[in-house]
């Protein structure tokens, strides 16, 4: 396979990854946290980094995404104990580990090899040149090994709970009187996002994770009905446009994540304009 048929596979697995927990938090109205994860992860490489002493060390993974579900935790704990609303309790988390994980990348910066703005707008076009090795032999890159067994576990954990997620996402007061908690479910899809935010902005960017995350999530919105519809739709838009922004950047020779960016955005505008009849009637 060739370079840019793996930057292709690797888009579009991120993208599945992206719409489905992303179709999830635009349910639970929560777009604006996967925001705040997929920035707040900075300290988490950063402690990983200065732990292990290597930027292809196995803890910069479980390290990253440890910091995501910090940051979900003290998002929900300042709702919960200060009475925040969610975008001020959101926005605060937010800017504060993003801000503390600049500055010690930036101070660091002579000691520590790691690109802030590598993590932010990603650079697709070197997805092919890390690569996995088995016996001396490659097979395929890293990026791929790395996002396959995350969105493989988001299919296995949000689909077959489809009544679950549908349930607390919902009416959480009916969740509760059949025994379900809405509490478990917020924790377990802020630690799902950790992970694909974690699995996906090292190669396609942080910036991009929150647009696969958000757009294709709000243009399924604007004609499904339900979580599942939600689930489905979402993840063709990805797809679509995943395959369509790699087309255009293959076309014009420009960046891979601002072309699947640029091409979520014109579906997201299309769909609108098309669904605007039947909502004025």
């Amino acid at each position: 396979m060739n370079d840019s048929l793996w930057i292709l596979t690797v888009a579009i697995i991120a993208s599945i990854a992206c719409a489905l927990t992303g179709s999830t938090l635009i349910i639970r109205r929560q777009a604006l946290t996967a925001d705040a994860i997929s920035h707040a992860v900075l300290p988490g490489i950063f402690f990983a980094y200065s732990i292990s002493g290597g930027r292809n060390s196995f803890w910069l993974l479980p390290g990253a995404a440890a910091a995501g579900w910090f940051a979900a935790f003290l998002i929900q704990g300042l709702q919960s104990k200060l009475k925040l609303p969610s975008e001020s309790a959101t926005g605060l988390v937010f800017t504060a580990m993003f801000a503390l994980g600049v500055v010690l990348i930036s101070y660091y910066a002579r000691q520590v090899d790691l690109d802030a703005e590598c993590l932010l707008y990603g650079e697709m076009a070197y997805i092919p040149l890390e690569q996995f090795y088995l016996e001396d032999t490659p097979i395929g890159p890293k990026a791929l090994w790395v996002l396959t067994p995350v969105v493989l576990f988001c299919i296995i954990t949000l689909l077959p709970f489809y009544r679950y997620w549908n349930l607390i996402s919902f009416d959480s007061i009916q969740a509760r009187m059949l025994g379900y908690s809405p509490v478990w479910g917020h924790q377990w899809l802020m630690a799902l996002v950790s992970w694909v935010c974690v699995a996906a902005f090292q190669a396609v960017g942080a910036i991009l994770v929150v647009a696969l995350m958000v757009i294709p999530a709000q243009t399924a919105l604007l004609y499904a009905r339900n979580l599942k519809q939600v689930w489905i739709q979402a993840t063709l838009w990805a797809l679509v446009s995943a395959i369509g922004g790699w087309l255009l950047a293959e076309l014009l020779a420009a960046a891979y994540a601002a072309s699947i960016g640029l091409v979520s955005l014109v579906a997201l505008g299309a769909v609108f304009l098309f669904t605007m009849p039947q909502r004025n009637t």
